[in-house]
């Protein structure tokens, strides 16, 4: 469990020195996208490193081929009615075309990267802590 939380503030310190300009430089180009993923890469990378040195396999942060159609189709259904009751929740609900059309834009893409891997890190500490708990 050790390990785990200095992992995930590791991955923290990562997150903060990309926000304050320490990793690499951002731009307009292409080189701008490829630079964003490898800092998500970075960022990240204490999850990937625990794993690697605990010799864990990724089906320990749920990151596996078995059902991945599945995994996926149940993930978006989760997704859109987790945006769709925030926003009833907030009395917004007619912002969710607007919204599911912004997210679905070609533009959005890249932002899936770090999207997945904050919740693949968030797998990974939730399985820690169930396994420090005995659960």
């Amino acid at each position: 469990m050790g390990l785990a939380i200095a992992g995930v503030l590791l991955l923290l310190l990562l997150g903060q020195a990309y926000r304050m300009g320490y990793l690499l430089p951002e731009g307009t180009s292409t080189a701008a996208i490829v630079f964003w993923t490898l800092n998500n890469l970075i960022i990240y990378s204490p999850v990937f490193l625990v794993l690697a040195i605990r010799r864990q396999p990724l089906s320990t942060v749920f990151l596996s081929g078995r059902g991945l159609i599945r995994k996926s189709a149940v993930g978006a259904v989760m997704a859109l009615l987790a945006v769709v009751l925030y926003l009833a929740f907030r009395g917004e609900i007619g912002r969710f075309p607007r919204l599911l059309a912004a997210a679905t834009n070609r533009k959005s893409v890249p932002h899936l990267r770090p999207v997945f891997l904050e919740g693949v890190a968030v797998a990974f500490l939730f399985v820690r802590i169930r396994w420090a708990l005995g659960f």
